[in-house]
């Protein structure tokens, strides 16, 4: 049965029936009101209300339930009234209770938003609506959580402050809320209290993690100063105008996650004051908002308070640490001196991860890769970065000799005082010529350290404007390592890891500061250094290299410690001189309960500054744009405008005002990371990149917060193609411009013009000269005939790759190489067999004999320690790759390897599916026999992967079957900022390889195992603690000091491919060096008094003993030996050593410089070269006193037993013919007319053309073989003159023949008969001879020893 509704009715106003009024679904009228309500199940509850404005019935939204206090809607309107609602109490009205309809419809709206905000019945999830109208409040108006506040639009719904609150805060902002479509505006700033802002967080703000942000949107800030005039409507000048918002972090309560807001599509017009204002771990989004004649657009600071909360912890990451840093300990930055501090604090607490430090401590944490103590470097003349050379890395640096160096300005860094220090380089000299190298003086002379090179290509180490050491010798075009070390106060010089010289006692004070110049001299600049020089390191406090014999050289690229004052690796881009010290990440971290680190990772600072999001928005006019100051002061701008930023209150939108500089402005550590357009439309990435639309130009600008950065490089990438576009120099995929240069990085370069056109060059062309084997200008189908110019300045005309014609600009040089080809060796030779008991190293240029005709080979050849093959892997070994791990066990010693250690690499993976993608980090392994195995993984389309393994762990086998819980997989959704935990399953890796074990045992970086005295086929071990730990891991050693390389340095003349070669033995250079493979060693000799009576030798052996009296040598063979006297000269001159197989020489009745001596030099240095073969014992004595020597013991098995063999030949051509008569030729071919002022010929000389030689002298033509001449030989000269051939000369069909042999001349028409005979020794003069031709018993001659003229008849003559 359907149940009957009766309709009520009361005409009285807000009267509200009751359950006895109405049963259940029966509804009631209220006319006065013109509100409708109804009984449902026993509660009385308003169903619609009428707008008395509109007479329109609408719904009340949120009326259900309003007295439960969520959800409601509140009003406030211009013309309503400030009533208190049923069963609350108003504290600005007191004790008043009204109707239940008291502002919560339109009708019976609030008349202020106070009064709204303080209604008691208002409760988290409610609204208040704002009608439109101006509405002046009591500031502050405090917005409690949950709270959303709408108004009508920035301007219809206005609020102002009141007269006596017009300088206080318009918003206190509690929690989570939302404010929308309002305007606050008159209101000023008092600085005193500093309050006067639109928007602030109050002291009891407070979110949770989970919940979101207040959210302001489409709201205004619109302040004037107090100074209004006609010229100054805003009353900038004043600068008390109201400020836009307020986040301080320091203020919110302790149990907020956070202090933020997000405004979007708001507009701040704060003449000369802040617009959003950060600090104290503050953090704001700000989007599409603008603010007016703000002094400070946008403001974030690290004021140096207490940070977030007022509790805010620095949170910092550490690496490579020892010891512990516990809570309550002192956590303390050293600068590199380990005495200064940088900056210091207490730990709070220490997670595993971060270590939270109270407050901001003292002084500044840095991140290792942001320190800005790197040293500047100012390139001078033309050097730069060369990737043509290089000792390690990408790159050298090049100085061309001529007014290049780069220079540092003094520091404590280079001031080594009394203390240990070290200065190394690699340099490779073009040029053996005075150079400095390092040179840390200002004036000369001075307490001060320089090294240079001199002319003789030796080291020197001057002090105070004396050489103090001298020693080594540099080749050119070859990299060499160069050390001078202090320890203990004793300063060494060591090349290529031989120390040489004398070490030189060395307490001088280098003072506390100096600058450094390298590659030119600190005083007047000369002296330039030609070369590369690479991987430059300064250290302070350590001498790096002990006064030892030999050190060993560096492999690898140099790592900083704590030492390193200047590190200098010269890696870049080709022709870059963005040269970087690459000292300052190292660092030095300490704990006061021990603890040690060498690198912050992260020194975050957030808790005390800024963070800002902004996307879209503007600062227009004012003074200045984006400000961030102090350290935790991230602010990100993305499509900022900066309109006319720095023309104050000027609105005539004059750009000559405008200052670009204020748009950005960093200061102490704060960071604005931007992309901008001005008001010109010129684009900006940060401070590197700018387009400028108004003028067409892109350009690269210095960056940074001291705006000294420079650009370094542009690089535009396509398919297979890649441009870089650097301040000196762009690079087109091979292709570089450079200054007035053009280059080609790779291949040919090609000069092409259309088909029929040509390529003109208007003025001078110019070729290289000097340092290529190709000529400078040639064919392209033919690269080996041309033109070239060699670098003693002679022209070459060269024809298949060798010279034909050389010339001076002044004459006609030299004939060289016509149409004579000779066989020499090329390329490398082939080692059937690299033999046995060679010295390690690398040797140039070494002599070689042959069983062919061949003659002239050399060879740069390699000898290796020995080879090896891993025969146990071992066991328990720290997973890894080491270098120049020490070799034990063995016969041998000083041997090194670079040894790998293998992990769980090489794992077969199951990627599983459903996973997240995304990266994750530490990702724990899980499962097989071993645990701690941690990896960095990464999922693409669901499936799993490992990218890296952080640690291997220990005690996993190989097949063990890894997994991964879901629990150590998360990352943050972006969407929500959440954290979230991965799904997912089904990831395994399976191990593949049996880990912890030496896997691969090859030579250091240098290509070679070194060491010596090593067996063939011996087991050796490693030095397991380099290894980590660890035990039995071995490997045999094969072919024990073998030739391993040989390579052709010179290819001599008439070798042919198979000809057997072997290795010279060792003799002494002219320049008093070794040739060949073998070794030198330095001895220096000095003559003092002896212990007996007398005088004797004293000798350093660079054992570490220094000068011994008569010590007994031991000498190895094939061993150069210089004994350097003491004093210059005059030493030598008085007591000049010599050597016998006699004790004490000729004083003992022997000999002096036998002949297995080899070759000696006599100067204030005397050679000994110990040779592959002699007797076992010498003795050393002084040929003018007896008594003062010694004796020395030979030993040493010389190599022997290599097997080399020529691989490949090529033709060369070798024979010139010269117009001074010093050189010669095998075969000539002239075709026409040649004129020649002298000529020599020592082999058959064929001309098919005229030969004129015209004043000939006694020997300028000289034939030591056959010469045919099938034209004309005309010979002028002097009649006193003779012509000498010393072998047959024919003419035409030999009727003329000049028989050297048989001393005669004849005239024959048939062999073997001679018509004309005539013995060569007879001396006939201005002779007439006559004869018959039926007969030869008439003849007619003028005989000279009577001055008569005779008549021959048969048989006496007749006068």
């Amino acid at each position: 049965m359907a149940t009957r509704i009766q309709l009520k009715r009361s005409e009285t106003p807000n009267s509200i029936p009751t359950t006895s009024d109405l049963r259940d679904k029966e509804v009631a009228l209220n006319i006065a009101d013109r509100t409708l309500f109804v009984n449902n199940n026993g509660t009385i509850a308003e169903v619609l209300n009428a707008d008395p404005n509109d007479e329109t019935i609408v719904p009340s939204m949120l009326s259900v339930g309003m007295l439960e206090g969520v959800g409601n809607t509140w009003y406030v309107s211009s013309v309503g009234v400030d009533k208190a609602t049923v069963g609350s109490v108003n504290p600005r009205l007191g004790a008043s209770t009204g109707n239940t309809n008291y502002g919560a419809t339109p009708s019976t709206a609030f008349a202020s938003l106070k009064y709204a905000l303080e209604n008691s019945n208002l409760s988290a999830g409610d609204t208040i609506i704002i009608a439109n109208g101006t509405y002046t409040e009591t500031f502050p108006l405090t917005v409690p959580e949950g709270i959303t506040i709408k108004g009508d639009g920035i301007k219809s719904t206005i609020i102002k402050p009141s007269v006596a609150t017009n300088d206080l805060d318009a918003f206190l902002i509690e929690g989570d809320c939302y404010i929308e479509d309002i305007s606050v505006r008159d209101f000023y700033y008092n600085a005193t209290n500093d309050t006067g802002y639109g928007f602030r967080l109050k002291s009891t703000y407070s979110v949770v993690s989970s919940g979101r942000r207040p959210y302001i949107q489409r709201c205004s800030v619109i302040t004037v100063g107090t100074g209004i005039t006609a010229q100054d409507p805003r009353g900038y000048n004043a600068g008390d105008a109201g400020r836009g918002a307020l986040i301080d972090g320091s203020s919110v309560a302790s149990t907020s996650a956070e202090a933020a807001l997000l405004f979007n599509e708001c507009t701040f017009i704060v003449p000369n004051s802040v617009g959003l204002y950060l600090k104290n771990g503050a953090r704001a989004e700000w989007l599409n908002s603008f603010t007016y004649f703000a002094a400070d657009s946008i403001k974030g600071e690290n004021p140096g308070g207490t940070g977030f909360k007022g509790q805010g912890k620095t949170r910092l990451k550490i690496n490579n640490t020892t010891g512990t840093f516990n809570a309550a300990d002192t956590i303390t930055y050293y600068d590199t001196d380990g005495v200064s501090v940088l900056a210091s604090g207490t730990i709070d607490s220490n997670d595993g991860t971060y270590i939270y430090v109270d407050g901001q401590g003292t002084g500044t944490f840095v991140e290792a890769n942001q320190q800005t103590s790197g040293k500047p470097i100012t390139v001078n003349g033309d050097a730069q970065l060369d990737t043509a050379q290089q000792k390690f890395g990408t790159a050298s640096l090049l100085l061309d000799g001529t007014g290049d160096d780069l220079s540092l300005a003094a520091s404590s860094d280079f001031g080594f005082g009394t203390g240990d220090f070290a200065v190394e380089a690699f340099i490779r000299p073009t040029a053996i010529a005075t150079g400095r190298i390092f040179d840390f003086r200002t004036a000369n002379p001075e307490m001060a350290l320089v090294i240079s090179m001199n002319s003789s290509g030796e080291i020197v180490v001057n002090v105070n404007g004396s050489n103090v050491i001298t020693g080594g010798t540099i080749t050119i075009n070859t990299w060499a390592h160069i050390a001078v070390s202090r320890v203990s106060g004793v300063t060494s010089l060591f090349v290529d890891g031989t120390r040489v010289g004398s070490a030189y006692t060395d307490t001088n004070d280098y003072g506390s500061t100096k600058p450094l110049k390298i590659g030119r001299s600190g005083v007047g600049g000369g002296n330039a250094f030609s070369g590369y020089i690479d991987e430059v390191r300064i250290s302070k406090g350590v001498g790096r290299y002990a006064n030892a014999a030999s050190i060993t050289v560096p492999t690898t690229e140099f790592v900083v410690d704590t030492n390193t004052q200047l590190l200098l690796h010269f890696n870049g881009i080709d022709g870059s001189t963005n040269i970087v010290d690459g000292s300052v990440s190292a660092q030095d971290i300490r704990s006061s309960s021990g603890g040690t680190a060498q690198y912050i990772a992260l020194a975050d600072y957030t808790d005390f500054g800024a963070e800002l999001r902004s996307i879209g928005s503007a600062s227009v006019y004012g003074e200045r744009g984006v400000t961030a100051i102090g350290n935790g002061s991230r602010l990100r701008c993305i499509l900022h405008n900066f309109g006319y930023v720095g023309t104050g209150f000027d609105i005539s939108n004059d750009i000559s005002n405008v200052n670009q500089a204020n748009e950005i402005i960093e200061s102490t550590g704060g960071r604005v990371l931007f992309t901008s357009m001005d008001q010109n439309g010129d684009f900006r990435v940060g401070n590197a990149f700018f387009v400028d639309q108004e003028n067409g130009t892109v350009s690269f600008v210095g960056g940074g917060e001291a705006g000294g950065t420079t650009f370094d490089q542009l690089v535009v990438t396509g398919t297979g193609d890649t441009t870089t576009i650097l301040p000196t120099s762009i690079s087109l995929g091979s292709l570089k411009f450079s200054g007035n240069t053009l280059e080609s990085l790779s291949g040919d370069l090609e000069l092409n013009a259309p088909s029929g056109n040509k390529v003109d060059v208007n003025n001078q062309l110019r070729v290289t000269d000097g340092t290529l084997p190709l000529p400078g200008l040639s064919f392209i189908n033919d690269e080996n005939t041309g033109l070239q110019r060699s670098g003693s300045g002679e022209i070459n005309f060269v024809a298949d790759g060798s010279s034909v014609i050389q010339t001076t600009p002044q004459q006609l040089n030299v004939f060289k190489d016509v149409k004579s080809q000779q066989e020499q060796v090329s390329g490398s030779l082939t080692i059937n067999d690299g033999g046995v008991g060679r010295h390690v190293g690398s040797f140039t240029n070494v002599p070689t004999t042959t069983t062919g005709s061949g003659q002239g080979l050399t060879l740069n050849v390699t000898v290796t320690a020995f080879n090896a093959t891993v025969s146990n892997g071992g066991s328990g070994y720290t997973v890894g790759t080491y270098s120049n791990v020490p070799i034990t066990g063995g016969s041998g010693s000083g041997g090194t390897a670079d040894v790998v250690v293998q992990g769980l690499e090489n794992g077969s993976t199951n990627g599983g599916s459903g996973y997240a993608n995304y990266a994750y980090g530490n990702v724990p392994l899980q499962g097989g026999n071993g645990t701690g195995a941690i990896v960095n993984m990464i999922a693409s389309g669901g499936t799993l992967s490992i990218q890296s393994f952080i640690s291997h762990g220990s005690n996993y086998q190989n097949g063990d079957v890894l997994t991964v819980n879901n629990s150590d997989l998360t990352y943050v959704d972006p969407s929500t900022d959440q954290t979230v935990t991965s799904g997912g399953s089904n990831f395994s890796y399976t191990l593949g390889q049996v880990p912890y074990i030496v896997s691969t045992v090859s030579a250091p970086s240098s290509g070679i195992f070194t060491g010596d005295g090593y067996a063939e086929g011996e087991s050796v071990g490693l030095d397991n603690a380099t290894l980590g730990g660890g035990s039995n891991a071995a490997f045999t050693l094969n072919n024990v000091q073998f030739i391993s390389s040989a390579v052709v340095a010179n290819g001599g003349t008439n070798y042919s491919v198979g000809d057997s070669i072997s290795i010279a033995n060792p003799t002494i250079g002219a320049d008093g060096s070794i040739v060949g493979i073998g070794q030198e060693v330095t001895i220096n000799i000095a003559v003092r008094p002896a212990s007996t009576t007398g005088n004797a030798f004293w000798m350093d052996l660079n054992d570490g003993n220094g000068y011994v009296e008569k010590p007994t040598l031991q000498l190895n063979r094939d061993t150069l030996y210089k004994f350097v006297y003491e004093e210059d000269g005059t030493e030598y001159d008085n007591h000049p050593i010599g050597f016998s197989t006699t004790s004490d020489g000729t004083w003992g009745g022997g000999d002096s410089d036998v002949d297995f001596i080899g070759a000696i030099q006599d100067d204030d240095i005397r050679l000994l070269l110990v040779p592959t073969s002699g007797p076992t014992t010498i003795y050393y004595f002084c040929t003018g006193h007896s008594g003062m020597g010694g004796s020395a013991s030979v030993s040493g098995i010389p190599g022997s037993g290599e097997s080399l063999e020529v691989a490949t030949t090529a033709l060369n051509t070798t024979i010139d013919i010269g117009v001074d008569g010093s050189t010669s030729f095998q075969t000539m071919n002239v075709a026409s007319n040649t004129t020649l002022g002298s000529l020599q010929v020592n082999g058959t000389s064929t001309f098919n053309g005229s030969i004129n030689a015209a004043s000939i002298s006694a020997v300028d033509v000289q034939f030591s073989n056959d010469l045919a001449i099938s034209g004309t030989l005309t010979v002028t000269g002097e009649t006193t003159e003779v012509s000498t051939f010393a072998n047959d000369v024919a003419f035409d069909t030999n009727l003329l023949v000049i028989d050297a042999q048989e001393d005669r001349i004849g005239i024959k028409v048939a062999e073997p008969n001679f018509e004309l005979d005539a013995d060569i020794s007879a001396k006939i003069y201005d002779n007439v001879v006559l004869s018959t031709t039926s007969g030869t018993g008439v003849s007619i001659g003028n005989d000279p020893g009577i001055d008569t003229c005779l008549l021959y008849t048969s048989p006496s003559p007749r006068d």
